[in-house]
């Protein structure tokens, strides 16, 4: 199996803060206690002493806590209540989230001893046309968040084109119309992602085009990249003869801040990982391949420490987790009919 830098082994917090410590325990060793708490007990513990507040406070323990402890975020399919899982301990946290329509989700602050905080957004409606998808990016440059939408509309020749605009939140009121993708983008929620200020859009498949062929949107420039970025398969120059009868069909997602295209074939019940490893270059690297009967209908959400591949069912009731070195499913949390996965990119203790 190839292999491809998923995460750091679990890194230990060095810097002037975290040598603060003056109890018993040397100071990498307390750390080593403490990573392995959840984030609740950490914000109750802060109250112990001025050192275990620094400690818990620093970034670099903050990072290293939050490598370990993956937190997946789940939208309830019927109350549109927000569950948070805490994968490593087994905890799941509830959020009501009262009329949620016309509102969006976008971050979170903390607050002791409750660290998660919603904080939701009133977005202006314009019904010129049918909305066919929005995704969410942070520009971390400005520290802002940006709302890109996808339209579809009724050219005078009677066929569909996308229009789209944007949206910083916060800031403003309206909409900035943006000029037309270079070519229309699929709009399902499995075949778009936004990483590091940037989106990534599968395109419409026809014909003409590789099954996973990508368009980027630049949240920074807030404009369409003019090239279109080379799908796995695509860049292999698989024939689509190989594709007849959908037996394989793409998606992407984010794993630990790579760009994933996600190959399923329906004839074998079998999935392949492709992570970018070299965008200038278009490089794919297969990282995972891997069986999925009986639950043919999952969705990777993140990569542990231990390279076990975390998977949300789509439709069950059950976060899984594939371990590639013993080829073996395990159950990890039980959650309530989720309509919309994630991971929380944030951390509680902050």
């Amino acid at each position: 199996m190839a292999t491809a830098p998923v995460r750091n082994k679990r890194s230990k917090p060095t810097s002037s803060l975290a040598l603060s410590n003056d109890g018993v325990l040397p100071t990498e060793l307390l750390s080593e206690v403490l990573l392995r708490l959840p984030a609740n007990a950490l914000c109750r513990l802060r109250v112990v002493c001025r050192a275990w507040r620094s400690l818990t406070y620093d970034p670099f323990f903050i990072k290293a806590h939050s490598s370990r402890h993956p937190l997946i975020v789940g939208l309830c399919n019927y109350s549109f209540d927000i569950q948070l899982v805490d994968l490593s301990a087994c905890i799941s946290t509830w959020f009501a989230c009262q009329n949620p329509m016309g509102k969006l989700l976008c971050s979170t602050s903390p607050l002791e001893p409750s660290p998660f905080c919603l904080r939701l957004y009133h977005l202006p409606s314009e019904d010129r046309a049918i909305l066919a998808a929005s995704i969410l990016g942070w520009v971390s440059a400005t520290r802002e968040y940006k709302v890109l939408r996808i339209h579809m509309k009724v050219a005078e020749t009677i066929e569909l084109v996308q229009t789209c605009d944007i949206i910083t939140l916060g800031h403003e009121q309206r909409w900035r119309q943006l000029p037309k993708p270079l070519d229309n983008v699929a709009t399902a929620s499995q075949k778009r992602v936004a990483i590091r200020g940037v989106a990534y859009f599968q395109l419409r498949q026809s014909v003409d085009k590789g099954l996973d062929d990508i368009a980027l949107f630049d949240f920074v420039a807030e404009e369409w990249r003019p090239t279109i970025l080379r799908g796995p398969l695509s860049r292999l120059l698989v024939e689509r003869t190989v594709h007849k009868g959908h037996a394989v069909s793409s998606r992407l997602t984010e794993l630990n801040d790579y760009l994933v295209t996600v190959h399923y074939n329906s004839r074998d019940f079998s999935m392949v990982l492709w992570f970018m490893v070299d965008i200038e270059n278009g490089l794919w690297n297969k990282q995972y391949s891997l069986q999925l009967y009986p639950f043919f209908y999952l969705y990777p959400l993140t990569v542990t420490d231990h390279q076990r591949v975390v998977f949300g069912l789509n439709c069950g009731r059950t976060l899984k987790a594939y371990d590639p070195r013993t080829r073996t499913w395990a159950d990890l949390a039980t959650v309530k009919d989720f309509s919309a996965f994630g991971v929380y990119q944030g951390s509680l203790l902050r």
